[in-house]
């Protein structure tokens, strides 16, 4: 739906996906040691690559103000509930990936406790659960479209 009104907007928010997920490649098995390695870039805070990273997340938060408030003077806010909600629950996908960023594999599977579960079976509850019932909505309660059309 987004795509065929926004496709502009759209093309922007896959290019800051593609970067984030990039960066998250990139340092994904950085060590503390790593983040105390110079680095000469302009932008790292202390000359270091931790520095950089600290700077990067700082970036982000002070121009997310900024498209916020812009949004704002233009009259053109998230006004409507889906916006809003698209938009809580994407910041909430994202909490829960940041929340597997640097956790060893060999946790994935481990019980805190007898009986619990594990991490593995949380996520997988969030894919199988988030799949069934966007699904189920695009079968049942979605206007046909090119993005929902053939779903089950």
């Amino acid at each position: 739906m987004m795509t065929r009104r926004n496709p502009e907007v759209t093309r922007l928010m896959e290019r800051l996906q593609a970067q984030m997920d990039a960066t998250l490649t990139m340092c994904r098995d950085l060590t503390p040691t790593d983040l105390d390695r110079s680095d000469d870039h302009g932008c790292a805070v202390g000359g270091t690559l931790g520095g950089l990273l600290a700077h990067n997340i700082e970036h982000d938060r002070m121009h997310a103000g900024q498209v916020a408030t812009k949004r704002w003077e233009l009259g053109v806010m998230q006004g409507d509930a889906s916006q809003r909600l698209l938009a809580e629950w994407y910041r909430e996908r994202a909490l829960l990936i940041s929340c597997l960023i640097g956790l060893p594999d060999e946790a994935l599977d481990r019980r805190p406790a007898d009986g619990e579960t594990t991490i593995r079976e949380v996520v997988e509850h969030v894919l199988f659960w988030d799949r069934d019932s966007m699904e189920h909505a695009a079968a049942h309660v979605l206007p046909a479209s090119e993005e929902t059309e053939g779903r089950p």
